[in-house]
């Protein structure tokens, strides 16, 4: 919810299409930006010894946003996605979850591809009682 509802422009509207995990960009959207938005837990760590039910661990994991530009679109277009991607998390914490120095990075296409990419990554940790 907290990326959706920063992901907007000034009116209110997505700054482009977002899509979740393994959802497909569907044919004749080539010519728009879109991302893709994945979160995923990666890490487990006890915090704390205790019985069934009161049990600290620490869990950490990097939410993922892939930013995709048609190749004919200009890199401004791209870097103003990038940033704002960036902004949305650096150095928030919110619901008990902490995140940590988001950092970007091009992803390699395939040569018949028609989006040119950057990723960000957002590291993040939180702890949890089991």
């Amino acid at each position: 919810k907290h990326f959706l509802n920063q992901w907007k422009d000034p009116k209110g509207k997505l700054l482009t299409r977002v899509v979740v995990e393994n959802e497909e960009i569907k044919a004749g959207e080539e010519d728009k930006p879109w991302v893709r938005f994945s979160v995923d837990i990666f890490s487990f760590s006890p915090d704390s010894m205790g019985a069934k039910g009161n049990r600290r661990v620490l869990r950490k994991g990097i939410q993922s946003i892939q930013i995709f530009v048609p190749l004919n679109h200009k890199t401004k277009e791209l870097n103003t996605l990038r940033t704002k991607a960036i902004r949305i998390y650096e150095g928030e914490e919110f619901n008990g979850v902490n995140f940590r120095n988001p950092r970007s990075s091009v992803m390699l296409e395939d040569s018949d591809s028609v989006w040119y990419g950057e990723i960000v990554q957002i590291p993040f940790e939180f702890i949890e009682i089991i």
